[in-house]
Protein backbone atom coordinates (compact mmCIF):
# COMPACT_ATOMS: atom_id res chain seq x y z
CA UNK A 1 0.00 0.00 0.00
CA UNK A 2 1.88 3.18 -0.83
CA UNK A 3 2.47 6.11 1.35
CA UNK A 4 4.64 8.14 2.03
CA UNK A 5 7.42 6.62 0.70
CA UNK A 6 11.14 7.47 1.65
CA UNK A 7 11.82 11.00 1.09
CA UNK A 8 14.80 12.67 0.17
CA UNK A 9 17.25 15.05 1.77
CA UNK A 10 20.78 16.49 1.88
CA UNK A 11 23.26 15.57 4.89
CA UNK A 12 24.07 19.09 5.78
CA UNK A 13 21.61 18.99 8.83
CA UNK A 14 22.55 20.54 12.28
CA UNK A 15 23.14 18.28 14.91
CA UNK A 16 23.92 19.24 18.68
CA UNK A 17 27.15 18.54 20.12
CA UNK A 18 25.24 16.79 23.27
CA UNK A 19 23.45 14.15 20.71
CA UNK A 20 26.70 13.13 19.25
CA UNK A 21 28.34 12.70 22.87
CA UNK A 22 25.47 11.07 24.44
CA UNK A 23 25.46 8.46 21.46
CA UNK A 24 29.34 8.13 21.65
CA UNK A 25 29.50 7.68 25.66
CA UNK A 26 29.46 4.11 26.33
CA UNK A 27 27.10 2.80 29.08
CA UNK A 28 28.60 -0.62 27.84
CA UNK A 29 27.44 9.42 -15.02
CA UNK A 30 24.59 9.10 -17.20
CA UNK A 31 24.96 9.05 -20.52
CA UNK A 32 22.51 8.89 -24.09
CA UNK A 33 22.67 5.50 -25.33
CA UNK A 34 25.56 4.59 -27.19
CA UNK A 35 23.94 4.14 -30.82
CA UNK A 36 24.74 0.36 -31.66
CA UNK A 37 27.47 -0.49 -34.54
CA UNK A 38 26.35 -2.01 -38.00
CA UNK A 39 25.97 -5.79 -36.46
CA UNK A 40 24.19 -4.27 -33.68
CA UNK A 41 26.27 -5.14 -30.81
CA UNK A 42 27.55 -3.30 -28.35
CA UNK A 43 29.95 -3.47 -25.43
CA UNK A 44 29.27 -2.11 -22.33
CA UNK A 45 32.22 -2.03 -19.71
CA UNK A 46 31.87 -1.85 -15.93
CA UNK A 47 32.57 1.56 -14.63
CA UNK A 48 33.44 0.39 -10.89
CA UNK A 49 35.13 2.96 -9.25
CA UNK A 50 37.44 1.24 -6.09
CA UNK A 51 36.39 2.34 -2.72
CA UNK A 52 38.70 4.09 -0.64
CA UNK A 53 38.81 2.10 2.97
CA UNK A 54 35.84 2.21 5.33
CA UNK A 55 36.23 4.42 8.37
CA UNK A 56 36.81 2.28 11.09
CA UNK A 57 34.43 5.09 13.09
CA UNK A 58 32.60 7.78 13.15
CA UNK A 59 31.65 10.27 15.84
CA UNK A 60 33.11 7.88 17.64
CA UNK A 61 30.38 4.99 16.92
CA UNK A 62 31.63 1.73 16.13
CA UNK A 63 31.54 1.82 11.32
CA UNK A 64 30.51 -1.71 9.90
CA UNK A 65 31.69 -2.23 6.36
CA UNK A 66 28.76 -4.64 5.81
CA UNK A 67 25.86 -4.43 8.63
CA UNK A 68 24.63 -5.33 11.89
CA UNK A 69 22.39 -7.90 9.80
CA UNK A 70 25.83 -9.12 8.30
CA UNK A 71 28.58 -8.97 10.30
CA UNK A 72 30.55 -10.65 8.23
CA UNK A 73 30.39 -12.68 4.73
CA UNK A 74 29.10 -16.60 4.55
CA UNK A 75 31.69 -19.72 5.78
CA UNK A 76 30.38 -21.14 2.11
CA UNK A 77 31.46 -18.71 -0.18
CA UNK A 78 30.94 -19.95 -3.42
CA UNK A 79 33.71 -20.35 -5.77
CA UNK A 80 34.17 -17.34 -8.64
CA UNK A 81 33.51 -18.35 -12.14
CA UNK A 82 36.50 -20.04 -13.66
CA UNK A 83 38.45 -19.04 -16.38
CA UNK A 84 38.47 -21.69 -19.21
CA UNK A 85 39.92 -22.24 -22.45
CA UNK A 86 36.56 -21.90 -24.37
CA UNK A 87 33.49 -20.15 -22.88
CA UNK A 88 30.53 -20.94 -20.35
CA UNK A 89 27.22 -21.25 -22.31
CA UNK A 90 24.34 -20.54 -20.46
CA UNK A 91 20.50 -19.58 -21.69
CA UNK A 92 19.93 -17.29 -18.65
CA UNK A 93 22.73 -15.18 -16.90
CA UNK A 94 21.57 -12.59 -13.81
CA UNK A 95 24.30 -10.74 -12.53
CA UNK A 96 23.65 -9.49 -9.40
CA UNK A 97 22.74 -11.33 -6.17
CA UNK A 98 20.20 -9.66 -4.14
CA UNK A 99 16.54 -10.15 -3.44
CA UNK A 100 16.19 -9.26 -7.31
CA UNK A 101 18.65 -12.06 -8.52
CA UNK A 102 18.21 -14.67 -5.95
CA UNK A 103 14.33 -14.50 -6.78
CA UNK A 104 14.91 -14.67 -10.22
CA UNK A 105 16.68 -17.92 -9.85
CA UNK A 106 14.60 -19.51 -8.02
CA UNK A 107 11.42 -19.06 -9.68
CA UNK A 108 13.26 -19.77 -13.05
CA UNK A 109 14.72 -22.87 -11.58
CA UNK A 110 10.96 -23.62 -10.30
CA UNK A 111 8.92 -22.83 -13.20
CA UNK A 112 11.00 -22.61 -16.07
CA UNK A 113 13.39 -26.07 -15.61
CA UNK A 114 14.21 -26.54 -19.32
CA UNK A 115 16.59 -23.66 -19.29
CA UNK A 116 20.33 -23.41 -17.69
CA UNK A 117 20.77 -20.50 -15.30
CA UNK A 118 23.78 -19.01 -13.98
CA UNK A 119 24.06 -16.32 -11.25
CA UNK A 120 26.98 -14.05 -10.99
CA UNK A 121 27.90 -11.82 -7.98
CA UNK A 122 30.93 -9.58 -7.81
CA UNK A 123 31.33 -9.98 -3.98
CA UNK A 124 28.64 -12.22 -2.33
CA UNK A 125 25.04 -12.71 -2.34
CA UNK A 126 23.68 -10.59 0.06
CA UNK A 127 26.63 -7.73 -0.43
CA UNK A 128 24.44 -4.89 -1.38
CA UNK A 129 21.30 -3.06 -0.14
CA UNK A 130 19.41 -6.86 0.52
CA UNK A 131 21.61 -7.44 3.08
CA UNK A 132 21.82 -4.01 4.64
CA UNK A 133 18.65 -2.68 4.96
CA UNK A 134 16.67 -1.64 7.82
CA UNK A 135 14.32 -4.84 7.34
CA UNK A 136 10.96 -2.98 7.25
CA UNK A 137 8.70 -5.28 4.41
CA UNK A 138 5.71 -2.78 3.96
CA UNK A 139 3.42 -2.81 1.04
CA UNK A 140 4.53 0.93 0.22
CA UNK A 141 4.49 2.02 -4.01
CA UNK A 142 5.11 5.37 -4.94
CA UNK A 143 5.82 8.87 -3.12
CA UNK A 144 2.41 8.78 -1.53
CA UNK A 145 -1.27 7.14 -2.45
CA UNK A 146 -2.49 11.19 -3.73
CA UNK A 147 0.99 11.62 -5.88
CA UNK A 148 0.33 7.85 -7.54
CA UNK A 149 -2.77 9.20 -8.55
CA UNK A 150 -2.00 11.94 -9.71
CA UNK A 151 0.89 10.79 -11.61
CA UNK A 152 -0.69 7.61 -12.32
CA UNK A 153 -4.34 7.77 -12.62
CA UNK A 154 -7.00 5.42 -10.90
CA UNK A 155 -6.33 2.11 -12.63
CA UNK A 156 -2.56 1.88 -12.93
CA UNK A 157 -2.21 3.19 -9.27
CA UNK A 158 -4.63 0.83 -7.97
CA UNK A 159 -2.81 -2.05 -10.05
CA UNK A 160 0.46 -1.14 -8.21
CA UNK A 161 -1.44 -1.12 -4.69
CA UNK A 162 -2.38 -4.99 -5.18
CA UNK A 163 0.88 -5.48 -6.52
CA UNK A 164 2.62 -4.12 -3.78
CA UNK A 165 0.34 -6.26 -1.52
CA UNK A 166 1.21 -9.18 -3.62
CA UNK A 167 5.01 -8.52 -3.05
CA UNK A 168 4.66 -8.49 0.54
CA UNK A 169 2.69 -12.02 0.26
CA UNK A 170 5.54 -13.36 -1.96
CA UNK A 171 8.11 -12.39 0.95
CA UNK A 172 6.03 -13.94 2.99
CA UNK A 173 5.75 -17.45 0.87
CA UNK A 174 9.71 -17.24 0.45
CA UNK A 175 9.79 -17.06 4.57
CA UNK A 176 7.51 -19.74 5.00
CA UNK A 177 8.33 -22.55 1.88
CA UNK A 178 12.12 -21.84 1.48
CA UNK A 179 12.03 -22.43 5.70
CA UNK A 180 13.80 -19.39 6.79
CA UNK A 181 13.82 -17.92 10.04
CA UNK A 182 14.15 -14.04 9.74
CA UNK A 183 12.59 -13.33 12.83
CA UNK A 184 9.48 -11.79 10.91
CA UNK A 185 7.31 -9.75 13.13
CA UNK A 186 3.95 -9.42 10.98
CA UNK A 187 2.57 -6.68 13.02
CA UNK A 188 2.84 -4.18 10.12
CA UNK A 189 4.53 -0.72 9.48
CA UNK A 190 3.04 2.51 10.64
CA UNK A 191 3.22 5.42 8.90
CA UNK A 192 3.74 8.32 11.71
CA UNK A 193 3.21 11.61 12.19
CA UNK A 194 5.06 14.28 14.63
CA UNK A 195 3.56 17.43 13.70
CA UNK A 196 0.23 18.38 12.81
CA UNK A 197 1.30 19.24 8.98
CA UNK A 198 1.96 14.72 9.00
CA UNK A 199 -1.26 14.50 10.90
CA UNK A 200 -3.19 16.02 7.84
CA UNK A 201 -1.14 14.58 5.43
CA UNK A 202 -2.00 11.21 6.55
CA UNK A 203 -5.77 11.79 7.09
CA UNK A 204 -6.16 12.87 3.68
CA UNK A 205 -3.57 9.36 2.44
CA UNK A 206 -6.03 7.47 4.97
CA UNK A 207 -9.45 8.65 3.27
CA UNK A 208 -8.32 8.06 -0.19
CA UNK A 209 -6.89 4.21 1.19
CA UNK A 210 -10.41 3.41 2.20
CA UNK A 211 -12.24 4.38 -0.38
CA UNK A 212 -10.39 2.16 -2.56
CA UNK A 213 -10.85 -0.67 0.25
CA UNK A 214 -6.98 -0.55 1.03
CA UNK A 215 -5.93 -2.31 4.34
CA UNK A 216 -4.51 0.53 5.92
CA UNK A 217 -6.69 2.94 8.35
CA UNK A 218 -5.67 6.22 10.42
CA UNK A 219 -4.57 5.99 14.24
CA UNK A 220 -5.56 9.28 16.86
CA UNK A 221 -3.14 9.34 19.42
CA UNK A 222 -5.19 7.61 22.23
CA UNK A 223 -5.23 4.63 19.83
CA UNK A 224 -1.30 4.95 19.01
CA UNK A 225 -0.55 5.23 23.37
CA UNK A 226 -3.10 2.19 23.61
CA UNK A 227 -0.71 0.17 21.26
CA UNK A 228 2.84 1.39 23.50
CA UNK A 229 3.86 3.17 20.08
CA UNK A 230 6.42 6.03 21.55
CA UNK A 231 4.73 9.14 22.76
CA UNK A 232 6.68 11.47 19.87
CA UNK A 233 5.06 9.92 17.33
CA UNK A 234 1.22 11.86 17.65
CA UNK A 235 -0.85 10.02 15.11
CA UNK A 236 -0.21 7.63 12.19
CA UNK A 237 -1.26 5.38 9.01
CA UNK A 238 -0.68 1.30 9.84
CA UNK A 239 -0.32 -1.03 7.34
CA UNK A 240 -1.74 -3.82 8.29
CA UNK A 241 -0.02 -5.81 5.78
CA UNK A 242 3.29 -6.73 6.37
CA UNK A 243 6.17 -6.10 9.35
CA UNK A 244 9.86 -6.10 9.94
CA UNK A 245 12.50 -8.70 9.80
CA UNK A 246 15.99 -9.42 10.07
CA UNK A 247 17.02 -9.02 6.20
CA UNK A 248 20.35 -10.11 6.60
CA UNK A 249 18.36 -13.87 7.44
CA UNK A 250 15.72 -13.61 4.73
CA UNK A 251 19.06 -12.77 1.87
CA UNK A 252 21.20 -15.55 3.51
CA UNK A 253 17.97 -17.96 3.69
CA UNK A 254 17.32 -17.13 -0.18
CA UNK A 255 21.08 -17.66 -0.99
CA UNK A 256 20.50 -21.13 0.81
CA UNK A 257 17.97 -22.28 -1.27
CA UNK A 258 19.57 -21.54 -4.25
CA UNK A 259 22.72 -23.03 -3.69
CA UNK A 260 20.54 -26.26 -2.64
CA UNK A 261 18.14 -25.89 -5.55
CA UNK A 262 21.56 -26.70 -7.63
CA UNK A 263 21.79 -23.45 -9.43
CA UNK A 264 25.41 -22.19 -10.10
CA UNK A 265 26.24 -19.10 -7.73
CA UNK A 266 29.56 -17.73 -8.66
CA UNK A 267 30.73 -15.46 -5.93
CA UNK A 268 33.58 -12.98 -5.97
CA UNK A 269 32.87 -12.66 -9.90
CA UNK A 270 32.68 -8.96 -11.23
CA UNK A 271 31.19 -9.00 -14.90
CA UNK A 272 33.74 -6.41 -16.38
CA UNK A 273 32.18 -6.14 -19.89
CA UNK A 274 28.98 -7.01 -21.33
CA UNK A 275 28.54 -7.10 -25.35
CA UNK A 276 24.79 -7.72 -26.53
CA UNK A 277 24.08 -8.52 -29.77
CA UNK A 278 22.31 -10.13 -32.14
CA UNK A 279 23.37 -13.78 -31.25
CA UNK A 280 23.16 -13.75 -27.62
CA UNK A 281 25.30 -11.81 -24.82
CA UNK A 282 28.85 -12.31 -24.31
CA UNK A 283 29.81 -11.30 -20.69
CA UNK A 284 33.76 -10.72 -19.53
CA UNK A 285 34.86 -10.82 -15.92
CA UNK A 286 37.36 -9.14 -14.43
CA UNK A 287 39.67 -12.40 -13.94
CA UNK A 288 39.53 -12.82 -17.82
CA UNK A 289 36.52 -15.55 -17.86
CA UNK A 290 34.04 -15.58 -20.67
CA UNK A 291 30.06 -16.46 -20.56
CA UNK A 292 27.97 -16.78 -23.79
CA UNK A 293 24.24 -16.22 -22.66
CA UNK A 294 21.15 -16.27 -24.83
CA UNK A 295 19.51 -13.55 -22.33
CA UNK A 296 21.09 -11.60 -19.37
CA UNK A 297 18.88 -10.46 -16.14
CA UNK A 298 20.41 -7.19 -14.68
CA UNK A 299 19.81 -7.30 -11.01
CA UNK A 300 21.88 -4.74 -9.77
CA UNK A 301 19.63 -2.15 -9.01
CA UNK A 302 21.65 0.89 -7.81
CA UNK A 303 24.97 -0.58 -9.69
CA UNK A 304 23.31 -1.22 -13.13
CA UNK A 305 24.80 1.84 -14.42
CA UNK A 306 28.41 0.47 -14.36
CA UNK A 307 27.37 -2.80 -17.11
CA UNK A 308 24.65 -0.30 -18.85
CA UNK A 309 25.01 3.57 -18.64
CA UNK A 310 21.82 4.15 -19.92
CA UNK A 311 19.95 3.00 -16.93
CA UNK A 312 21.99 5.81 -15.22
CA UNK A 313 19.32 8.25 -17.25
CA UNK A 314 16.37 6.92 -15.27
CA UNK A 315 18.00 6.20 -11.78
CA UNK A 316 19.46 8.76 -8.84
CA UNK A 317 21.39 6.71 -6.45
CA UNK A 318 21.69 7.04 -2.72
CA UNK A 319 23.74 6.51 0.18
CA UNK A 320 21.52 5.34 2.96
CA UNK A 321 23.44 5.28 6.48
CA UNK A 322 21.43 3.43 9.27
CA UNK A 323 22.18 2.75 13.21
CA UNK A 324 21.40 0.12 15.76
CA UNK A 325 21.53 1.34 19.47
CA UNK A 326 22.77 -1.18 22.45
CA UNK A 327 19.89 -3.03 23.79
CA UNK A 328 17.54 -1.61 25.68
CA UNK A 329 16.07 -3.04 29.30
CA UNK A 330 12.78 -3.54 29.89
CA UNK A 331 12.58 -0.33 32.11
CA UNK A 332 13.73 1.63 28.86
CA UNK A 333 10.97 -0.34 26.64
CA UNK A 334 7.89 0.65 29.17
CA UNK A 335 9.93 4.35 29.21
CA UNK A 336 8.70 4.71 25.69
CA UNK A 337 5.27 3.27 25.97
CA UNK A 338 6.18 -0.21 25.79
CA UNK A 339 6.30 -0.45 21.66
CA UNK A 340 4.00 -3.68 22.28
CA UNK A 341 3.38 -5.15 18.51
CA UNK A 342 6.94 -3.75 17.40
CA UNK A 343 5.58 -2.46 14.58
CA UNK A 344 7.63 -1.07 12.02
CA UNK A 345 7.69 2.74 12.13
CA UNK A 346 8.93 5.40 9.64
CA UNK A 347 8.27 9.10 9.97
CA UNK A 348 6.11 12.02 7.01
CA UNK A 349 8.80 13.72 6.62
CA UNK A 350 9.97 15.12 2.88
CA UNK A 351 12.81 12.35 4.31
CA UNK A 352 12.04 10.12 6.32
CA UNK A 353 13.21 8.63 9.40
CA UNK A 354 13.02 4.59 10.55
CA UNK A 355 12.89 3.03 13.19
CA UNK A 356 12.16 -0.29 14.73
CA UNK A 357 12.89 -2.40 17.66
CA UNK A 358 14.67 -5.50 16.72
CA UNK A 359 14.54 -9.20 18.36
CA UNK A 360 17.38 -8.31 20.04
CA UNK A 361 15.88 -5.16 21.80
CA UNK A 362 18.00 -2.85 19.79
CA UNK A 363 16.10 0.45 17.71
CA UNK A 364 17.73 0.29 14.42
CA UNK A 365 16.66 3.27 12.50
CA UNK A 366 18.28 5.92 10.00
CA UNK A 367 17.39 7.01 6.72
CA UNK A 368 17.39 10.43 7.77
CA UNK A 369 20.27 12.02 5.48
CA UNK A 370 20.74 10.21 1.98
CA UNK A 371 24.14 11.22 0.18
CA UNK A 372 24.65 11.68 -3.80
CA UNK A 373 27.87 11.82 -5.26
CA UNK A 374 28.57 14.07 -8.72
CA UNK A 375 27.40 12.42 -11.65
CA UNK A 376 25.40 9.82 -10.09
CA UNK A 377 28.54 7.76 -8.87
CA UNK A 378 28.28 4.90 -6.30
CA UNK A 379 31.56 5.14 -4.24
CA UNK A 380 32.16 6.33 -0.55
CA UNK A 381 31.07 5.56 2.62
CA UNK A 382 28.98 7.00 5.14
CA UNK A 383 30.50 9.96 7.13
CA UNK A 384 29.60 12.52 10.07
CA UNK A 385 27.61 14.67 8.06
CA UNK A 386 25.07 11.24 7.38
CA UNK A 387 25.55 10.09 10.39
CA UNK A 388 24.92 13.30 12.75
CA UNK A 389 21.43 13.77 11.55
CA UNK A 390 20.82 10.20 12.14
CA UNK A 391 21.49 10.49 15.45
CA UNK A 392 19.75 13.90 16.19
CA UNK A 393 17.20 11.99 15.09
CA UNK A 394 16.90 9.37 17.40
CA UNK A 395 17.14 11.79 20.33
CA UNK A 396 14.26 13.73 19.13
CA UNK A 397 12.01 11.11 18.68
CA UNK A 398 12.98 9.20 22.24
CA UNK A 399 13.98 12.14 24.69
CA UNK A 400 12.89 9.58 27.69
CA UNK A 401 15.81 7.96 26.25
CA UNK A 402 19.03 10.57 26.59
CA UNK A 403 21.71 8.25 27.38
CA UNK A 404 20.80 5.45 24.92
CA UNK A 405 24.00 4.87 23.51
CA UNK A 406 24.29 3.92 19.73
CA UNK A 407 26.50 0.84 19.34
CA UNK A 408 27.27 0.61 15.44
CA UNK A 409 26.42 2.10 12.11
CA UNK A 410 26.36 1.12 8.30
CA UNK A 411 25.15 1.91 5.10
CA UNK A 412 24.87 1.02 1.30
CA UNK A 413 23.55 2.34 -1.73
CA UNK A 414 19.64 2.16 -2.92
CA UNK A 415 18.21 3.75 -6.47
CA UNK A 416 15.32 6.25 -6.77
CA UNK A 417 13.34 6.89 -9.91
CA UNK A 418 11.56 10.10 -11.32
CA UNK A 419 8.30 8.18 -10.36
CA UNK A 420 8.97 6.59 -7.16
CA UNK A 421 8.27 3.18 -9.26
CA UNK A 422 10.67 0.34 -10.15
CA UNK A 423 11.07 0.11 -13.69
CA UNK A 424 11.08 -3.52 -15.31
CA UNK A 425 12.21 -3.40 -19.64
CA UNK A 426 14.73 -4.42 -21.72
CA UNK A 427 18.14 -2.99 -22.58
CA UNK A 428 17.63 -3.06 -26.27
CA UNK A 429 14.46 -3.75 -27.67
CA UNK A 430 16.31 -4.88 -31.02
CA UNK A 431 17.83 -7.62 -29.66
CA UNK A 432 15.48 -8.26 -26.77
CA UNK A 433 18.64 -9.91 -24.74
CA UNK A 434 19.15 -8.02 -21.49
CA UNK A 435 16.39 -7.42 -19.33
CA UNK A 436 16.62 -5.51 -15.30
CA UNK A 437 14.45 -4.38 -12.77
CA UNK A 438 16.05 -0.83 -11.08
CA UNK A 439 14.40 1.42 -9.02
CA UNK A 440 12.57 -0.17 -5.64
CA UNK A 441 13.37 3.72 -3.91
CA UNK A 442 13.81 1.94 -0.57
CA UNK A 443 11.20 -0.79 -0.26
CA UNK A 444 12.95 -3.34 -1.88
CA UNK A 445 12.20 -6.27 0.31
CA UNK A 446 8.94 -7.04 -1.07
CA UNK A 447 9.12 -5.12 -4.40
CA UNK A 448 12.01 -7.41 -5.37
CA UNK A 449 10.56 -10.23 -4.25
CA UNK A 450 8.27 -10.51 -6.45
CA UNK A 451 9.92 -8.50 -9.32
CA UNK A 452 12.11 -10.82 -9.27
CA UNK A 453 10.30 -13.45 -10.88
CA UNK A 454 8.36 -10.45 -13.17
CA UNK A 455 12.25 -10.13 -14.80
CA UNK A 456 12.99 -13.51 -15.21
CA UNK A 457 9.56 -14.13 -16.62
CA UNK A 458 10.41 -11.52 -19.13
CA UNK A 459 13.24 -12.69 -20.25
CA UNK A 460 11.86 -16.02 -21.83
CA UNK A 461 8.90 -14.88 -22.76
CA UNK A 462 6.65 -15.99 -20.42
CA UNK A 463 3.58 -13.30 -19.85
CA UNK A 464 3.09 -11.66 -16.24
CA UNK A 465 0.39 -9.75 -15.07
CA UNK A 466 2.44 -7.53 -13.34
CA UNK A 467 5.07 -6.30 -15.91
CA UNK A 468 2.68 -3.80 -18.19
CA UNK A 469 2.68 -1.36 -15.00
CA UNK A 470 6.51 -1.05 -14.56
CA UNK A 471 7.38 -0.49 -18.17
CA UNK A 472 6.88 3.59 -17.80
CA UNK A 473 10.40 5.19 -18.04
CA UNK A 474 10.75 8.68 -16.82
CA UNK A 475 14.24 10.08 -18.45
CA UNK A 476 16.20 12.00 -15.72
CA UNK A 477 17.88 14.87 -17.31
CA UNK A 478 21.91 14.65 -18.03
CA UNK A 479 24.83 15.97 -16.68
CA UNK A 480 25.55 18.52 -15.17
CA UNK A 481 21.39 18.93 -14.67
CA UNK A 482 21.25 16.09 -13.39
CA UNK A 483 23.46 16.72 -10.23
CA UNK A 484 22.30 20.45 -10.15
CA UNK A 485 18.60 19.01 -9.92
CA UNK A 486 19.11 16.45 -7.81
CA UNK A 487 21.07 18.55 -4.81
CA UNK A 488 18.34 21.35 -5.26
CA UNK A 489 15.49 19.12 -4.64
CA UNK A 490 17.49 17.12 -1.58
CA UNK A 491 18.62 21.10 -0.44
CA UNK A 492 14.50 21.90 -0.42
CA UNK A 493 13.44 19.08 1.13
CA UNK A 494 16.26 19.02 4.11
CA UNK A 495 15.25 23.03 4.29
CA UNK A 496 11.44 21.63 4.77
CA UNK A 497 12.48 18.95 7.36
CA UNK A 498 15.04 20.92 9.66
CA UNK A 499 12.62 23.62 9.93
CA UNK A 500 9.75 21.25 10.93
CA UNK A 501 12.27 19.28 13.51
CA UNK A 502 13.45 22.79 14.64
CA UNK A 503 9.24 24.35 15.72
CA UNK A 504 9.63 20.07 17.38
CA UNK A 505 12.41 21.01 19.63
CA UNK A 506 11.55 24.84 20.26
CA UNK A 507 7.85 23.42 21.53
CA UNK A 508 9.18 20.27 23.56
CA UNK A 509 11.69 22.48 25.51
CA UNK A 510 8.67 25.26 26.21
CA UNK A 511 6.73 22.40 27.56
Amino acid sequence: MPTVLLRLRSPAVAVTRAAVQRATTPSSSASPRASPSSSTSRTMASSATTNPPPPSTILGVEHLPLSTWLPTPPADLQPPLPTTPTPHVYDIVIIGGGYTGLSAALHLHRHHRGRSVALLESEFAGFGASGRNAGHLTPTIGKDLPTLLAMHGERKSIGLVRFAEASVRAAEANLSELGIDAEYVDTGNIVVAVHASHERRLRGASRVAARHGLSVEYLEAAEMRRRGIPRAFVGGMVEQCGGTLDPGKYVMGLRRATIRAGVPLFEGTRVAAMKDGTDGVTLTTADGAVVKAGKVILATNAFAPGLAKPLGGLMVPLHITLAETEPLTQTQIDLIGGWKSREGLYTAHEVMESFRLTARNTIAFGSKSPRFERGGAVRGWSGAAQLGPVIQSLRDRFPELPDLRVARTWGGWIDITLSFVPVVSVLDKRTNNVHYAIGYNGHGIAGASLLGRVVADAAVGEPNEYLPLFQSKLPIPPEPFKSLAVRGLLGAFQWYDRRLDAQLRKMRASA
